[in-house]
C-alpha cells in the first residue's frame, strides 16, 4: 500500500467514526437539513429519476431525501454492487422494504433487480466518507462510483451529501478519483 492509499484508509476510518459519534437526533436532524436544501436545487426540482443510496449508520441518512421523491412522485432507482466486476448499477427502488435483501456490504438492495440505463438517471446522490468544497471525494475504498462518474451520462447530475464536518478543504486524490457536480451539507450547497 503507497503512502496516499495509506492516508486514505486513515481518513476513511476517522470520517467513519466522527460520523457514527453523532448521536441519533442530531443525524436525523441534520440529514432532514440536507434532504431541505435538496428540494431547492434546480437540479433536483426538473429531475423524474433520482439515483439514491440506501445508507447505513456511517453515512447521511437517506430516508428523509426518499420521502421527498416519495412526495413529488420521483422514480428513485437505487445501487446495485457486483464485487466479482468492481462494477455498480442501478436499479429501480421496490415501494416495499420487504423486497430487499443486504448484498456483503451489509447494504440493501432489491431482491428483484430491474435494472435502469444510467442515461435515465436525472439526478444521483453520492455518498462519501470525507469531501472537497470543490467537488473531490473520499469514498468507501472501493471505486464503484468513481467508476460509475466515470461513465454516467452528462446530463445526470452527481450531488454529494455530508455532514459539514465531512468537508475538509484538501483530500488526497487519485488519477481515478472523479468529483461530483454538486455537494449538500446542512444549510449549503458547494457548486
Amino acid at each position: 500500500m503507497n503512502n496516499v492509499n495509506c492516508y486514505k484508509y486513515f481518513l476513511r476510518n476517522y470520517f467513519r467514526s466522527r460520523v457514527k459519534a453523532i448521536c441519533a437526533h442530531q443525524r436525523q436532524y441534520e440529514s432532514v437539513k440536507i434532504a431541505d436544501e435538496l428540494a431547492r436545487l434546480s437540479e433536483f426540482r426538473r429531475a423524474c429519476v433520482v439515483g439514491v443510496y440506501l445508507s447505513l449508520p456511517h453515512e447521511v441518512d437517506t430516508g428523509p431525501i426518499i420521502g421527498l421523491c416519495r412526495k413529488q412522485g420521483k422514480r428513485m432507482a437505487v445501487p446495485v454492487v457486483f464485487p466479482e466486476k468492481k462494477q455498480m448499477k442501478f436499479a429501480w427502488l421496490p415501494k416495499n422494504s420487504k423486497n430487499l435483501a443486504q448484498n456483503i456490504y451489509g447494504v440493501l438492495e432489491p431482491k428483484q433487480k430491474e435494472f435502469v440505463p444510467s442515461q435515465k438517471l436525472d439526478l444521483m446522490i453520492v455518498p462519501g466518507r470525507a469531501f472537497t468544497p470543490e467537488g473531490f471525494r473520499l469514498g468507501a475504498g472501493g471505486g464503484y462510483y468513481d467508476r460509475f462518474l466515470k461513465k454516467k451520462a452528462k446530463t445526470t447530475c452527481a450531488v454529494g451529501i455530508a455532514f459539514r464536518m465531512q468537508v475538509q478543504k484538501k483530500l488526497p486524490v487519485s488519477p481515478h478519483d472523479r468529483p461530483i457536480d454538486k455537494l449538500i451539507v446542512p444549510g449549503h450547497i458547494f457548486n
